[in-house]
């Protein structure tokens, strides 16, 4: 049938089970005779049950329809369904045997609701769904987890922003991706994730080639570098594997538009390492290697200058430190300048502060 599979349809399923049927260790085409049949299992930590809710006897094979109930934390619970899968008279399903999740499931990636986390399934039809979310059935049971996920972050917190650096109004920062996994507490992915600025730090914008997210409860990505004293203040060194969140190795860092080249509008970059993306916020040392603005071609308030130098460090969306240095030329008269070095630092609110 083309009809969509619905939830009540999987608990009215689940109810006949615990009222009527028995729970079995593994399906055989004689145990589905007994009807109605399901299955517990536990995959990680997450409890796993299959309700068999439909039986029909073919010459060459049973035909049945099942679904399956994933109990997640946070009570919330996903539901995967299929109608017509052929279970084959020596125990093997013929042909790929996925039930697809039944409805987009929303939950909260990082506690303080600063990124929500949209595990896909179907909306209209559930044939569809084969691209969607699924779950892989075998005479054992539930074997893994296809999932499409969808990443999107409060523009509280973190925002898109075009080609220029410029926030996109309107518009979240999201991210998505298809993964296979056995165990629902060990997804460590790579992503995409567009360019973005931070909201409250103003004129600096970020963007990142390939970055890791690690939503693991058992294990730590092992290529995550955490910024110095990063897991004594924000993380008891013991709650390391269970940390959550985003890791760039290498990122792109524009800066505010006071540091720019004279008669230009092209924003300054300069690439860093370790970026660091959780509940906190965004962290990390981020520091120019050589220099950004030659003399020639900078200026400040009208006097050349350059910058040979550039840092700044993130804890937690905070800006923690700061500092830039290089050359200014002092007019002495209106031909000459003396270029003498000066140190700089700058604030949240994209004002700068030069000492000569």
């Amino acid at each position: 049938s083309s009809s969509a599979l619905s939830i009540q349809e999987a608990q009215s399923a689940f109810n006949t089970v615990d009222n009527h049927g028995i729970y079995v260790q593994e399906l055989t085409s004689s145990n589905l005779r007994e009807f109605p049949i399901g299955m517990h299992k536990t995959m990680g930590n997450t409890p796993v049950t299959l309700a068999v809710s439909n039986v029909v006897l073919n010459y060459d094979y049973t035909e049945i329809s099942a679904f399956v109930k994933v109990q997640l934390p946070q009570q919330i619970t996903l539901y995967f369904g299929a109608e017509n899968l052929k279970f084959s008279h020596d125990g093997v399903f013929l042909g790929d045997a996925k039930l697809a999740l039944l409805e987009d499931v929303e939950l909260p990636a990082f506690s303080d609701n600063s990124l929500k986390m949209i595990i896909r399934g179907a909306s209209d039809s559930y044939f569809k769904a084969a691209d969607l979310s699924y779950v892989t059935l075998s005479c054992k049971g539930v074997e893994n987890f296809g999932l499409a996920i969808d990443l999107e972050f409060s523009d509280q917190f973190l925002q898109p922003v075009d080609k220029q650096g410029e926030i996109i109004q309107g518009q979240k920062l999201r991210t998505s991706f298809k993964t296979q996994v056995v165990d629902l507490d060990d997804l460590i992915v790579g992503v995409d994730l567009p360019a973005f600025a931070i909201n409250g730090l103003n004129g600096y914008s970020f963007a990142c080639e390939k970055m890791i997210f690690d939503y693991s409860q058992i294990k730590h990505a092992g290529e995550v570098v955490f910024p110095q004293n990063y897991t004594t203040n924000f993380l008891n060194n013991s709650e390391i594997q269970q940390w959550k969140g985003f890791y760039a190795e290498r990122i792109n860092v524009t800066i505010p538009t006071c540091f720019k080249e004279k008669d230009s509008n092209k924003r300054l970059s300069f690439s860093a390492h370790h970026l660091l993306i959780d509940e906190y916020g965004v962290s990390g040392l981020f520091t120019a290697d050589g220099q950004l603005l030659s003399f020639e071609k900078g200026t400040a308030s009208g006097w050349d200058f350059s910058v040979n130098q550039f840092t700044f460090q993130l804890e937690a969306n905070q800006l923690i430190e700061s500092s830039f240095s290089g050359e200014i030329g002092i007019p002495v008269s209106d031909s000459t300048a003396n270029r003498l070095p000066y140190q700089g630092m700058f604030d949240v609110y994209d004002n700068y502060y030069l000492s000569v």
